[in-house]
């Protein structure tokens, strides 16, 4: 049951990981088409 409960820890931290690094590289997206004096694309506007 142990190794079961580090397994899941393990999933939890690098799923986290996972998210920092989308959230880091969508600002630096936006970050780089701003600078160039673009806008960054996002979804179709409703």
């Amino acid at each position: 049951m142990h190794t079961l409960t580090v397994d899941l820890h393990m999933i939890a931290k690098q799923a986290a990981q996972d998210v920092d690094r989308l959230e880091s590289a969508k600002t630096f997206v936006a970050f780089t088409a701003d600078r160039r004096g673009t806008t960054a694309r996002r979804g179709p506007r409703r």
